[in-house]
């Protein structure tokens, strides 16, 4: 009995390491993509959430909103201008964008109302990946203030 190892051993070994390369290959783009949509539906939940609260808590005496476009959410005090100092912008990966914003009054942002920490802005925001994968996120805002995500 033999105690090397053959030539087609090493072969077969080969073979399935390279099946196994080929399927982590093919699987770690569509892995980045939605690690990425789910990285940007916090952004914009997250800064949603602290524009309520801030609005709440009567910071700076003034209500705070989030105003979004494509590949941006913006969280602003009092009403949104472009380049305002205090403004905090928080792009989104390069793989998503936000592809629909169907808010009650039309607009593209959200403002909260102090003391209640209502909106008339309620409605909905889908992200989605730009390219190759069709995954989609709907972030729900409710007129209570209330923001749900709804995969």
């Amino acid at each position: 009995m033999s105690r090397g190892i053959s030539l087609l051993e090493v072969l077969v070994v080969v073979g399935i390491l390279g099946l196994l390369a080929l399927g982590i290959s093919t699987a770690a783009p569509t892995f980045r993509k939605k690690s990425d949509l789910n990285a940007g539906v916090e952004t914009v939940a997250s800064l949603l959430t602290d524009a309520r609260v801030r609005t709440l808590s009567s910071e700076e005496n003034s209500r705070f909103g989030v105003y979004f476009q494509a590949d941006r959410a913006v969280l602003f005090s009092g009403g949104y201008a472009t380049n305002t100092p205090g403004n905090i912008v928080q792009f989104l990966p390069n793989s998503i964008q936000i592809s629909s914003i169907a808010l009650e009054s039309g607009t593209t942002s959200v403002v909260f109302k102090r003391l209640t920490g209502d909106t008339d802005q309620y409605g909905t925001i889908v992200l989605k990946v730009r390219e190759g994968l069709s995954a989609s996120t709907t972030i729900t805002i409710g007129q209570r203030g209330t923001i749900e995500v709804n995969k």
